[in-house]
């Protein structure tokens, strides 16, 4: 049967797959074959597979068949999704795909391990996918292997089309995996290059990596032994301990480990070493430094509080809510009364009313954010005399808006934000502070490029309730620290209620002092005589 060939637009990468088969055949997963199979020393990229897709999608998006702009539009939607069961067998068995020198077509791989599928493309609300399949299929892909070889040979088979159950007759490809050089530049394997400079791959929120902790992240290794290279101009000192040549020691060691096993998720504290970032946690993560020389090196922090952001007058009409609340009276609070702020009555009796008596265990990011975070955020960073702009659904330099907030002066963010709802993968977790610490350095340098200063940005990391906040600083050549602020619950049912005076005191202290940088960068004359050569890009 011919099939028609649709209007595409000229520019697309991979247009041999868009014209290889009819528009209603298009599918991640037979995208994903095709891929590894014209890619095969890239066969376990997943996610460098994925963002080509989704580029692709993009461009589809400019066709004038309404057909294909449809059919992009509902696969863009599944790729947000996530892998289906076949898409993880696919690439579970890549490396055997291509070792079996047979290009293969999707039904020919179906087929073949005997998986019987019927795919049905939800377009609903939650615009999810769902993949009913057997769990009875062929294990052995030795014998797949074989069977394909000899079948090679004779030209034709009959296989079992999955999706309508006719058999037809198609005849095996002759095409040598090994010879095909790929339509992949493997030089550009980091994907982070479609997203920001600082990036990492896939980060959780585009759901595109179902990738456990072990996954190795790639890293240009020869341009940061070049940076170490070179002499840092000020070394920093705490007591007798010389902060900078230890932890030049820690990235050296890091490096080694790099060279020979690889980097993985397991220990984020490593990969951003290599990014000249030190985090000031406990436990201690550098084993360079003895607990006591930690404990020194942590109270020298400069954003540690010294006040409470809250007056007296308030916490106590705070406390007495809770109270009222724990007694089953009436729990309003009277904005009009002395010493209690009518935006501090207001967000207590809005939140209140619209909290759940127990939070759902997993919720969407949508509900998480606008149901419990947005709430109790935007009263205190929103308003027409801040000297910043608080942008929602903050887009970190991909054409993808994302969930969560940013503070942003010339388009520079002052304040980051990662943001994952109730029922968070600890993957996740690791991920996002991975990649919002990566960030805040990225601002931090295009600040120094712009003005000269002032060299810090704060971060904001919610997972499910936990709320934590950091401030990073360059204040010391080659030496990103990032500092702990405050760490607090996020009140997300009547549970939590007590909470909320230490919430809402958090949010309060991390805008006044997010509002002092924002302050010194916005009006500080624009430097044209920095030398970028000092920054590590």
């Amino acid at each position: 049967m011919s099939k028609s060939i649709p209007l595409l637009p000229n520019n697309l990468h991979h247009k041999d797959y868009w014209t290889s088969t009819g528009v209603k055949s298009w599918s991640i997963e037979s995208f994903d074959l095709y891929w590894i199979q014209q890619n095969p020393r890239l066969c376990k990229k997943i996610s460098r597979a994925h963002t080509s897709l989704g580029k692709e999608l993009d461009l589809l998006f400019q066709s004038s068949d309404q057909q294909v702009v449809e059919k992009a539009q509902l696969l863009k939607r599944q790729l947000k999704n996530g892998s289906s069961t076949i898409d993880n067998i696919i690439w579970n068995r890549s490396e055997e795909i291509v070792n079996s020198h047979v290009c293969l077509t999707y039904s020919e791989f179906l087929a073949k391990i005997n998986i019987k599928t019927n795919i049905v493309d939800n377009i609903t609300n939650s615009e999810e996918r769902k993949r009913k399949h057997h769990n009875d299929y062929d294990v052995s892909f030795d014998k797949f292997i074989d069977r394909s070889s000899e079948e090679k040979e004779t030209g034709k088979t009959a296989v079992k089309e999955s999706c309508n159950d006719k058999l037809v007759e198609m005849a095996l490809g002759t095409r040598n995996l090994k010879n095909i050089k790929g339509d992949e530049d493997e030089s550009s394997d980091i994907e982070s290059k479609n997203q920001n400079d600082n990036d990492v791959p896939a980060s959780s929120n585009n759901g595109l990596e179902k990738v456990e902790d072990g996954e190795n992240i790639d890293i240009d290794l020869e341009s940061i032994v070049d940076e170490l290279q070179c002499t840092p101009k000020d070394v920093w000192y705490v007591g007798t301990v010389n902060v900078t040549e230890r932890f030049r020691w820690y990235q050296e060691e890091v490096i080694k480990k790099a060279k020979s096993e690889g980097l993985t998720y397991k220990n984020i504290y490593e990969v951003l070493a290599l990014s000249s970032v030190i985090v000031f946690c406990w436990p201690c993560p550098y084993p360079v430094f003895t607990n006591q020389e930690w404990l020194e090196i942590t109270k020298s922090n400069p954003y540690t509080l010294n006040e409470l952001p809250l007056l007296p007058e308030i916490s106590n009409h705070l406390i007495n809510g809770t109270r009222r609340h724990l007694a089953n009276k009436d729990t309003f609070l009277d904005g009009g009364k002395p010493g209690l702020s009518g935006k501090i009555a207001c967000l207590f009796n809005g939140l209140y009313n619209s909290l759940p008596a127990v939070a759902p265990l997993k919720i969407s990011e949508v509900e998480h954010c606008y149901r419990f975070l947005y709430p109790i955020t935007c009263p205190f960073f929103l308003g027409p005399q801040k000297e910043y702009k608080m942008l929602l659904n903050y887009s970190t330099g991909d054409s993808r808006k994302r969930l969560g907030f940013a503070c942003v002066v010339n388009d520079i963010p002052i304040l980051i934000s990662e943001i994952k709802p109730l029922g968070y993968t600890p993957l996740q977790q690791k991920k996002d502070n991975l990649k919002v610490q990566l960030q805040a350095r990225k601002s931090i340098n295009q600040q120094l490029l712009t003005k000269g200063g002032p060299g810090e940005a704060a971060i904001f990391v919610n997972m499910g309730t936990l709320m934590e906040s950091y401030f990073m600083d360059l204040k010391y050549d080659g030496l990103y620290r990032s500092w702990p602020f405050l760490t607090t619950r996020l009140v997300t049912d009547r549970t939590t209620i007590p909470l909320m005076e230490f919430a809402i005191s958090h949010l309060m202290a991390l805008e006044e002092q997010v509002g002092k940088i924002a302050m010194n960068y916005k009006y500080r004359a624009t430097n044209s005589h920095i030398c970028t050569d000092e920054l590590h890009a």
